[in-house]
C-alpha cells in the first residue's frame, strides 16, 4: 500500500475553515497515522484569508489561496494539474465536511486495484447521501445499497467527496466544467465519465458527511446558495440534460418552499430573472 500512497494525491477545498480543524483534515491525517504512513495534499483554499501551514510532517502539501471562490470545479482542475506534475496515478477529491474512517486507504487501495473509480457511501444524520439516483430533475436519496461493490454509472451518480478516481481517467474525461462552481458539479462531471466508463466500485466503508442543503441557515444565506443553485441548474439542464424538463419544475418547487419556510417570495425572483 505504500506505493499506493506515493501514487495518490489527496485535493482538498476550503472555504472559511481552518485546515487543521475541517473534519476531513482531522480524518485523513488520523487514518495516514494509524497506518504510519505519509500522503500528498493539495489544499485549495477559497476563504478570504490566507491561511499559514504550521509544521506538518504527515503530509507533503501544496497550498493555494484563491480569494476569489470560484468553487470545487476550479480547485479539482488545478489538482489535476499539479498531479500531472507530480506524476501522480491517482486523485483523492475531498470535502471539507467529510469524516473519513481510520481504514479508508486501505480499502481505497484494495479497490484500486481493479477499478479506476471509486467512491464510498457518503452519509448524513438522514441516511445516504451518495451515491443517489436521478429521478424529477434532481438528486433523490436511495435507501439501501445492499451488498453491491460495482455500480453502472448509467443507473447512479455520486457526490465529489471521496472520490478516488485515476488521473488519465480524470483528464479523459477533460475534467471538471467550470462554469458549475458548486452545484450540479459532481453531476456534469459524472455525464462526463459516461462518455468513457460504464461502471464505478463502491468502497466497503461509509463516511460522514454534512449536505449543505441539509444545515438550516438564515434567509439571506439560503437566498444566495439558491441563486448559485437556479443558475448552476439552468446551466447544467442546457448543457448536459437538455432533454430533462422535470428540473425546470425541480427548481420552481423547491423555490416555492423556500418561500413558505422563510415568510418571502424573495425565492422567486431568480427563477423568474433566469428567463
Amino acid at each position: 500500500m505504500n506505493d499506493f500512497l506515493e501514487d495518490v494525491l489527496v485535493v482538498l477545498v476550503i472555504y472559511r475553515m481552518k485546515i487543521s480543524e475541517t473534519p476531513a483534515y482531522h480524518s485523513l491525517t488520523s487514518a495516514l497515522n494509524g497506518a504510519n504512513d505519509s500522503g500528498s495534499l493539495f489544499i485549495y483554499d477559497n476563504s478570504p484569508g490566507v491561511q499559514q501551514l504550521s509544521d506538518i510532517t504527515t503530509w507533503s502539501i501544496q497550498y493555494v489561496h484563491d480569494p476569489s471562490n470560484p468553487g470545487v470545479s476550479k480547485a479539482y482542475n488545478q489538482g489535476f494539474q499539479f498531479a500531472k506534475q507530480r506524476n501522480k496515478k491517482w486523485m483523492l477529491l475531498v470535502d471539507q465536511d467529510t469524516t473519513f474512517p481510520p481504514n479508508c486507504f486501505e480499502e481505497y487501495f484494495k479497490a484500486a486495484m481493479k477499478y479506476s473509480i471509486v467512491v464510498p457511501t457518503l452519509r448524513d444524520k438522514f441516511g445516504i447521501v451518495s451515491p443517489l439516483k436521478f429521478y424529477f430533475g434532481g438528486g433523490q436519496r436511495v435507501k439501501n445499497l445492499g451488498n453491491k461493490r460495482v455500480l453502472k454509472l448509467n443507473d447512479f451518480l455520486f457526490h465529489n467527496s471521496g472520490l478516488l478516481v485515476a488521473t488519465e481517467i480524470f483528464e479523459r474525461a477533460g475534467g471538471y466544467d467550470e462554469n458549475l462552481r458548486l452545484d450540479f458539479s459532481d453531476f456534469a462531471f459524472v455525464h462526463k465519465l459516461r462518455n468513457h466508463n460504464e461502471e464505478f466500485a463502491l468502497a466497503s466503508f461509509s463516511c460522514a458527511h454534512n449536505l449543505a442543503t441539509s444545515e438550516v441557515k438564515t434567509r439571506d444565506e439560503r437566498l444566495a446558495r439558491f441563486e448559485s443553485y437556479v443558475l448552476a441548474g439552468t446551466y447544467f439542464k442546457r448543457v448536459y440534460d437538455p432533454t430533462d424538463h422535470l428540473l425546470s419544475m425541480r427548481i420552481f418547487l423547491r423555490g416555492l418552499k423556500f418561500c413558505f419556510n422563510y415568510g418571502t417570495f424573495t425565492f422567486m425572483l431568480p427563477i423568474f430573472r433566469r428567463k
